[in-house]
C-alpha cells in the first residue's frame, strides 16, 4: 500500500488518518481487538514511513552542504564511445598511424 505514491497520498490524509486513528480509539463495544491492532499497524507504518522521508531529507541536506550543494542537475557526464577511446590510446601511442 505505501510503495504506491497515489494510494499512500489518500491513506494520509487528515482526514482517512484521523479515521484510522477514530478505529484504534473506539472503545470494545464499537470495534473489535483485530480492527483495533489493524488500525494501529496502519498508524504505525504511516508514522515510520514519515520518519524515514524526515530522515532521508536531513541526510541529502547534510550531504550536499558537505560537498558544496551540487545539484545533480550540475553534472557533467562525459561519454566516449569505444572508437575514441582506441583512438586516443593510439594517439598517445608514438609508433602508431594515428600519431
Amino acid at each position: 500500500m505505501f510503495e504506491i505514491k497515489e494510494f499512500y497520498n489518500i491513506i494520509c490524509t487528515k482526514e482517512n488518518v484521523n479515521t484510522i486513528a477514530d478505529f484504534a480509539t473506539a472503545s470494545m463495544g464499537e470495534s473489535t481487538k483485530q480492527s483495533k491492532q489493524s488500525a494501529l499497524a496502519v498508524l504505525n507504518q504511516i508514522i515510520s514511513h514519515h520518519i524515514e522521508k524526515q530522515k532521508k531529507k536531513d541526510q541529502a541536506k547534510a550531504d550536499g552542504a558537505k560537498t558544496g550543494d551540487e545539484d545533480d542537475d550540475d553534472m557533467i557526464v562525459q561519454q566516449t564511445s569505444d572508437d575514441e577511446t582506441n583512438d586516443d590510446l593510439e594517439a598517445s601511442n608514438p609508433s602508431s598511424t594515428i600519431a
